[in-house]
């Protein structure tokens, strides 16, 4: 991982305050637990909040707000004539209005913010929060046209609507491509075809799944284990977390060329990635997002013992027991479900 969280200090989000969760300064997922009512949400939540102020911050303002706040506060003296210590005050509670914004919740330590910033700045970082209630919608395509791959300004919302045009309109490319004798062009979009087919038939648990296209109503199809059905008729489970793996390569992409190497580093939180999810898939989605996409660091909250016990490179941190763990796949399932 490229960019990382080392450390989360909360400050105040309801009954959570003057605690520090610390990742370490090697990169690591975090996992965060505990029972309904503990705070997972709303810890995550206000994560992502943090997250977003920081990155669309170009200019930095935000690590200099605490010197500037001094530097007002010392030019106001006895000598200062009343109408500008009136402005000075004025400033001074705008400034603080905006650290409680970016630090009244959390505040977040990174291993190189500047950097990750411009990074974000220049769309070679994403940021993604998935929320516990998702409504995955994969819409049909009834015609061929450009998928919409601008990344959106909230980091909740999903481009999954996008994917059935993303895939329709790459097909359509390596058709035209291999008609202008482009055969290069069509090997490349078939061979990410064929890893995308890879990545279903790991999730279905299914080695032998098939993707086939529809060239007469543009429609995708996924044929497992003897049954063939669209993206839009899929099981709540498998639509949940297809729902975040697709939207996550949508967010991979960049203009102009189609990316099979989903490299480029990230911070995505995840809030209870188990609901609809199955036993096995619970125990299969984060070894399979942390291998798709390998730069990311997944910042996670769950109930599921079978989440807590499948990633190795993470800290888990029980919110009810203000707790901290490093190696939960040591942990049993009954342990892990006790605590």
């Amino acid at each position: 991982m490229q960019f990382y969280i080392k450390q989360i200090q909360v400050n105040q989000i309801l009954h959570l305050n003057e605690f520090t969760i610390s990742l370490g300064d090697s990169p690591k997922h975090l996992l965060i637990t505990g029972q309904n009512g503990s705070g997972k949400t709303q810890l995550i939540k206000a994560i992502a909040e943090h997250l977003q102020l920081v990155c669309n911050d170009k200019s930095a303002n935000r690590l200099n707000i605490e010197n500037t706040i001094l530097s007002w506060k010392s030019a106001i003296n006895d000598t200062t004539p009343e109408h500008q210590k009136r402005q000075y005050q004025q400033a001074i509670k705008n400034l603080e209005d905006e650290k409680k914004l970016y630090f009244g919740k959390v505040v977040i330590e990174f291993n190189d913010p500047i950097a990750m910033t411009d990074a974000y700045g220049n769309n070679d970082f994403i940021l993604a929060y998935y929320e516990t209630f998702r409504n995955p919608k994969f819409e049909e395509v009834h015609s061929i046209e450009k998928p919409d791959l601008t990344r959106p300004n909230d980091l909740s919302h999903n481009k999954v609507g996008q994917f059935l045009k993303f895939l329709a309109d790459n097909k359509v490319q390596a058709a035209l491509a291999r008609n202008e004798g482009n055969y290069q062009d069509a090997e490349n979009i078939n061979n990410w075809f064929n890893s995308f087919q890879d990545v279903l038939r790991n999730l279905f648990g299914d080695s032998k799944l098939e993707l086939d296209f529809d060239y007469t109503d543009y429609s995708f199809y996924i044929n497992s284990f003897g049954k063939k059905f669209k993206f839009t008729q899929l099981s709540a489970g498998y639509a949940a977390a297809l729902d975040i793996v697709a939207d996550m390569i949508l967010r991979m992409q960049k203009p102009g060329s189609l990316v099979r190497a989903y490299d480029k580093p990230g911070i995505v939180l995840i809030d209870e990635p188990e609901t609809h999810l199955h036993l096995a898939l619970q125990r299969q989605i984060m070894p399979i997002l942390t291998k798709l996409f390998p730069n990311v660091q997944f910042i996670v909250a769950t109930h599921s013992p079978f989440i807590l016990s499948s990633l190795p490179n993470a800290i888990a941190y029980d919110l009810e027991h203000s707790e901290e763990l490093t190696d939960l796949t040591e942990y049993s399932y009954g342990a892990l479900a006790e605590s």
